[in-house]
């Protein structure tokens, strides 16, 4: 019996720190994208995520609406007005 224990602990010890590394919690609004040995193999999220601790990387990002906006200034840096631009034009992100 306290063979069948010590076996169980000597193989049970390493796998806790993998499998603590293998689950990720994704909050609400974000994403990861997952790349398994260098190739993505797509998004993952919100919620708990499983990944293999070895072969995946994972890369955080944010849900958004998929526009940002961009402020233009035609003026010289440092002017009078530091914050005054003269265009915001919408530009698509990814």
């Amino acid at each position: 019996m306290a063979v069948v224990v010590i076996i169980l602990i000597v193989l049970g010890v390493p796998f806790v720190p993998l499998a603590y590394r293998a689950i990720q919690v994704v909050p609400e609004y974000n994403r990861l994208v997952v790349f398994r040995l260098g190739r993505c193999i797509g998004q993952k999220g919100p919620g708990l995520v499983w990944l293999w601790p070895v072969l995946d990387r994972a890369v955080a990002g944010g849900i958004g609406h998929g526009r940002r906006w961009t402020m233009i200034s035609a003026g010289a840096p440092g002017g009078t007005l530091p914050n005054s631009h003269d265009a915001v034009v919408p530009t698509t992100s990814g």
